[in-house]
Formats: structure tokens, sequence, C-alpha cells
């Protein structure tokens, strides 16, 4: 919603951390209600709920004034307007979910404003619009729309790469080392977001570098690795800083793509389990399942480093394609 999307701009351009909890940001939505019957519209009064320090706040109190409002008007159509009643300020209790009328708001000539002669007018020309534009940079909901056309990412997956700033820029510029987006996308949201949520940090905090993570999905899209290695070399060149490449090789990661080597496992966990071999070439709904889990047993037999495709084709062979 439009308030998320506000704090999210504020922290992308720095100009705050913008945590409600700690009171760098807060809302005062003003709400009314036009209600048209037959050829006449009704204005309810304006109302400004104070001080709201939390989303799930903003949504409550808007949702209570729109039937409060509504509810006074079917009550009192001619006297319950803008026009006899005015503005007003109101509270929210979060423990009741109710607005609490707190007084009339006043109009811009009771704060009796006058000019600071310290405060010199701002004169905000076009030629210096259009310069902050070229200096501000590609704004967030501008790179999700970018990751959605030029990426083929989700909404869901767009919009959480644009939270901020810095981990949509370990997705660039890994990308623009020759990574596959999707690859680098799926890392990061997958163990990236899963360690930065138990650390209470963003994804671009947890400690990896963008030629990191590109090495490391290059090393996927080439096989060299498969999904479950990946994961453990990624949290692992987090910790230490190493190279993903050497991780794997240094922990036996490195997928096994011997046809020889795989062939023999195969044969292993056909011969440990005849019954799931068995059931694998009658076929029928029982053949899925012990179709994989023959395959659990071949990547449990190669500590996860047996190339997963080349084993599936295998077993097909062996077994009966369906």
């Amino acid at each position: 919603g439009y308030a998320r999307a506000m704090q999210r701009l504020v922290r992308w351009l720095g100009a705050s951390e913008a945590n409600m909890q700690m009171g760098h940001m807060r809302f005062e939505p003003n709400i009314n209600l036009h209600v048209t019957r037959g050829q006449t519209t009704y204005k309810t009064p304006i109302v400004e709920v104070k001080n709201l320090n939390s989303f799930r706040a903003l949504e409550n109190a808007v949702s209570y004034e729109v039937e409060r409002q509504y509810a006074e008007w079917q009550a009192d159509p001619d006297g319950f307007t803008l026009e006899k009643q005015g503005k007003q300020n109101r509270g929210y209790d979060d423990t009741t979910g109710q607005t609490v009328f707190q007084r009339g708001k006043e109009e811009a000539h009771d704060y009796r404003y006058f000019p600071d002669p310290d405060l010199v007018p701002v004169v905000v020309d076009d030629a210096w619009q259009d310069a902050v534009r070229q200096s501000i940079g590609e704004l967030p909901l501008a790179r999700r729309q970018r990751y959605m056309d030029a990426c083929q990412l989700t909404f869901k997956e767009a919009d959480a790469l644009t939270q901020d700033a810095p981990t949509g820029d370990l997705l660039d510029d890994a990308v623009t080392a020759g990574a596959d987006a999707k690859r680098c996308v799926n890392l990061l949201l997958g163990r990236g977001a899963a360690l930065a949520n138990e650390r209470g940090c963003t994804i671009a905090e947890i400690g990896l570098t963008a030629g990191a993570l590109a090495e490391l999905a290059g090393m996927l899209t080439a096989g060299q690795i498969n999904a479950t290695a990946a994961a453990k070399v990624f949290d692992k060149m987090v910790e230490t800083g190493q190279a993903p490449k050497a991780i794997a090789e240094a922990d036996g990661l490195l997928a096994v793509t011997d046809a020889g080597q795989l062939e023999t496992w195969v044969d292993e966990a056909i011969a440990a389990n005849p019954q799931a071999a068995e059931d694998a070439k009658a076929g029928g709904k029982k053949r899925k399942k012990a179709f994989g889990f023959l395959m659990g047993q071949v990547m449990q037999k190669s500590r996860g480093a047996a190339d997963p495709q080349r084993v599936q084709s295998i077993l097909a062979g062996k077994l009966g394609a369906e």
C-alpha cells in the first residue's frame, strides 16, 4: 500500500531509517466520506487520526473511521456533514480498535502563522526539479518494474528485492558480471533471505558480495554443483568470505557427473531396495513415490553430490520411463 511504499522510499533515499517503533515515522491520515443520495452529495466531517505508529494501527483506524462515519451519517444525513461540523482530531485506541474524539481542528489562521525573517523563501523551479530527477537515480517502484520486465521476475520476487537499494544492487552487479538473474534471485531469496531473517538485517547486510553471488550462480548454471550443495556453500561463503568454488572443492560438494560413478550408486540403491524398484517398474500410483525414494537413496549415498538430472535419467533407463 501507499504507506509501506512511502516508508520504502524514505529509506531508499537515505532520508530516515523510518522505524515506526523508534518514532522515526508516524502517520496521521485524514478521512471523510462523499456519499451520493439522489442528486445530492454529502461530505462527512474530515477526521485526522493522530500519531499512528504501526501499519496495523493505520489500517484499523482508517477502517474504523469509514464505518463510524457512514453509520453516523446514516443516522443524521443533514447534520453529520463537513459544512455543519467542520474538522476534528481523533486518537486511536489500540486496545478497543476505536478512535476517540480529541478536539476540533483549527484552520490555518487559527495557528497564527507569521513569517520568520531567518527563513528565506525557497523557489522550486523546473530546472531545479529536473536536476534532482537526474541525480536521484532509479527509485524502488521503477526498479521493481524493471526486474519484472527485464528479468521475468514475479511481482513477489521483484518486490522483495527492492525493499532496500543495496539488495537490488547485489543482484544488478552479479548479473552485470555475467550471472543468470533467476539463479541469483533464487539464492538471494532462499538462503539469503533466511540468513537475513535470522540476523534481523537486510539481505545486503549478511556479508555477501556480488562477485561471490555471481560465481555460485555460475556454478549452478554449469551443473558444477546442485541446489542442496549450493545452499551449504552459500552459508559458508557468507560466514568465511571464501570463494564458492574453493569451498565446494574443500568440502567435496562439487557435483559428481561421472557416468560410471553415478551408475554404481544407482545400482547399489536398487539392490538395497528391491521392493521400491519393483514398485517403480510396475508403474501406476506407486511409481512416483518409489522413484522419488530411490532418487533420495542415491543422493544420500553421494552425500548430495550426485547430479540429480543425470541420476534421474539413469534410474529411468533401468526402471523404465513412465
